[in-house]
């Protein structure tokens, strides 16, 4: 008989499993979170550390292997919302949605709270990490932190001086700030904002927004530069509708090199920026020339959320659906992944013998199904096998996978079941059928247990 384990949150977390427990000692904890959807990366001398909606994973560049970096075994809090790397590589600085901030340098992590222990009756979220003149410009839910990180002696880093940026000292959510030529630039939630940088920034009335950009009042999530071309992203949540505006000798315009595209993400690096698109990453020179282009990770088609040079003329791309991939040129890619489960949406766990899986749909205790797309995950021998609407035709157009029952007189046959919509057949690990729930294949069953077919 299968045991069944309801989870309210996204950790799916085994001591004494099947074949897991082999590599997990008695009294010890593991996490099984989702390392397919990187958000954030960061590279420091030695490591590109990449964040997931649920966890954060090291790649060590000189040992070529990957673990795992969770509040298990150091960090502080959950829900990273920001990765930065000090200029010199020596300091990793880790952003949460609470405020707190961990400054992570070899094996030693010290936990900064000064956000969170602050007078503020804001969004403390953590934001973006900017480096500039031996310091750190911290964008947060309400305004920017300018930290002194003391090269790399984290014990004593310490924030020097809060910007609140707004009218009359207003918060403000910043997105991320940015140099250019003597100026700090601050992409917000209600505009553009500037200061001369040898101001006292500490003083609100020091800021003024940028009236001249188009839709001066709205969101701006980036701002970079190429050359002297100040940058900024107008982000539309419609499929290649972003605008990117440019300004180059006081005037405004549309950046025609980036027409039809969503920019993801957009980080200058001396004279090159590299650009997270809706399907590749881009990177220009000054000039705007493409310098290097990617579309495919070997396996199928780029998704990424984040670009990132890093040494050697490495690409580090975060994908959306495959996790952490480097990219050495256009043609060679590596995938670099810890596996688990689809997502964080851990509605169900089934365990079958050494198979553990784990279902992506929900309902709530009214019986109301959550229309979560189909999403079924299972681990065996510490591998993890996935099946979404993506990679698996018969999931397209299902919703709300709940539950997983296994032929037990065959073991290759198992049967994963929607909300409404019917039964998916599997054999040898391949969905081969659909069973609809259209009154002639099968029936529903109405009441207290109208999520089940028969």
């Amino acid at each position: 008989m299968a045991m069944k384990v309801c989870l309210s949150s996204l950790i799916a977390l085994t001591l004494s499993l099947g074949s897991i427990a082999q590599e997990v000692a008695i009294g010890q904890w593991r996490d099984h979170l989702p390392y397919r959807n990187i958000k954030l990366i960061a590279e420091t001398a030695d490591r590109v550390y990449a964040s997931s909606e649920s966890g954060l994973m090291a790649y060590d560049l000189n040992e070529q292997s990957v673990d795992r970096i969770s509040t298990i075994n150091g960090l502080s809090d959950i829900g990273i919302t920001a990765l930065g790397a000090s200029p010199d590589g020596k300091v990793l600085f880790v952003g949460y949605e609470t405020g707190g901030i961990d400054l992570v340098k070899g094996n030693q992590i010290v936990y900064r709270a000064d956000a969170v222990r602050a007078n503020i009756l804001g969004n403390r979220q953590i934001n973006d990490f900017m480096f500039h003149n031996d310091l750190c410009y911290i964008a947060t839910g309400f305004g920017i932190l300018e930290f002194d990180y003391k090269n790399g002696d984290i014990i004593n880093a310490e924030t020097r001086e809060t910007f609140l940026i707004g009218d009359e000292g207003a918060y403000v959510f910043v997105n991320s700030t940015h140099v250019l030529n003597d100026t700090l630039y601050a992409a917000t939630e209600e505009g553009l904002f500037l200061s001369p940088y040898n101001n006292e920034l500490y003083v609100p009335s020091n800021w003024k927004k940028d009236t001249t950009i188009p839709n001066p009042d709205s969101n701006f999530d980036i701002v970079s530069s190429i050359g002297n071309e100040l940058l900024v992203n107008y982000p539309v949540f419609e499929y290649r509708k972003d605008t990117l505006f440019s300004k180059i000798n006081g005037k405004w315009s549309v950046n025609t090199h980036r027409l039809g595209e969503d920019n993801r993400s957009m980080k200058r690096y001396d004279d090159r920026i590299v650009f997270a698109s809706t399907t590749s990453m881009e990177m220009y020179d000054s000039s705007w020339t493409v310098l290097r282009k990617a579309f495919t990770w070997g396996g199928g088609g780029l998704d990424p959320n984040i670009c990132v040079l890093g040494q050697n003329e490495v690409v580090w791309i975060g994908d959306r659906r495959v996790g952490l991939i480097k990219n050495l040129n256009e043609q060679v890619n590596d995938v670099i992944n810890l596996g688990g489960p689809a997502s964080n949406r851990a509605f169900n766990v089934f365990v079958y013998g050494n198979r553990h899986f784990v279902t992506g749909g929900g309902h709530n205790t009214n019986g109301f199904t959550f229309k979560l797309s189909a999403e079924l995950s299972f681990q065996e021998n510490d591998d993890w096998t996935i099946y979404t609407g993506y990679n698996t035709s018969k999931f397209q157009g299902v919703q709300d996978v709940t539950s997983v029952t296994v032929n037990p007189k065959n073991k290759n046959i198992f049967f994963a079941s929607s909300l409404n919509q019917g039964l998916i057949q599997f054999e040898n690990d391949q969905a081969t059928t659909h069973y609809p729930c259209d009154g002639d294949t099968l029936d529903t069953i109405t009441g207290e247990y109208a999520s089940l077919v028969m």
